[in-house]
């Protein structure tokens, strides 16, 4: 494995491909490549630092709980989805001034059912 560093023109949240943790991409960020020179991902500040030690357990554990994400999905994959009705969504109290925009997806998909006149 190897860390190359790159110049960035944005600024953006990223996922550190080693450890899994949120951080603000700055004007150079490191990229995780491994030996056929192919990038893994962009890695934070800590896994750059980190000594080879530390970022192999980093590693570990990030590759362990993708693992478990995996299947879990894998899981969920074979079930049948289960969405709330109309019903259920007029039920719920109006949301709060800090509404998250999953309120508002769900705030618009109840009025296009109530304008169309159908059920969701």
């Amino acid at each position: 494995m190897e860390i190359k560093l790159t110049r960035n023109s944005y600024y953006a949240t990223c996922t550190c491909a080693t450890c899994g943790e949120a951080f603000m991409r700055d004007t150079v960020v490191p990229i995780l490549v491994d030996e056929a020179g192919i990038a893994i991902g962009e890695i934070c500040e800590r896994c750059f630092q980190a000594t080879r030690e530390e970022l192999s357990a980093r590693i570990r554990r990030q590759a362990n709980h993708l693992r478990r994400s995996a299947a879990d999905l894998d899981r969920i994959d074979a079930e049948p989805i289960r969405r709330p009705s109309a019903a259920d969504i007029q039920a719920i109290e109006p949301a709060p001034a800090s509404a998250t925009s999953l309120d508002s997806y769900i705030v618009q998909l109840l009025h296009q059912a109530t304008w169309q006149g159908q059920a969701i």
